[in-house]
């Protein structure tokens, strides 16, 4: 899987190549970065495979639905690694409080 950073930039790629907005120098650069790193073409890849889906959509207006949801997927994403963090911090709490409540006490 590619690393978080390289998917983030690789949607920002997508949203731009998609607005209809993307320069020649803004294609050309997005070659560049789709050269330089595997990790790059892993999450462009996993992007296009991703853009696919949204294929039967084809619109004029169909590009800005795709890049809309892969935000809300990134947003999803986020929202769950918030989850797990309060999940692992609730159950670290709970275990260091068994273990100072087993503690022998000395007075």
């Amino acid at each position: 899987m590619p690393s978080h950073e390289a998917m983030e930039q690789a949607a920002a790629w997508f949203s731009l190549l998609q607005s209809g907005t993307a320069t020649d120098t803004d294609r050309a650069h997005w070659q560049d970065w789709l050269a330089r790193t595997e990790d790059n073409r892993a999450a462009w890849a996993f992007i296009d495979r991703v853009s696919q889906r949204f294929q039967p959509l084809q619109t004029d207006t169909s590009p800005r639905l795709a890049a809309d949801a892969l935000q809300v997927a990134r947003r999803r994403l986020a929202r769950r690694r918030i989850v797990l963090g309060v999940a692992v911090m609730a159950g670290a709490s709970g275990v260091l409080s068994w273990a100072v409540w087993q503690r022998p006490r000395t007075c």
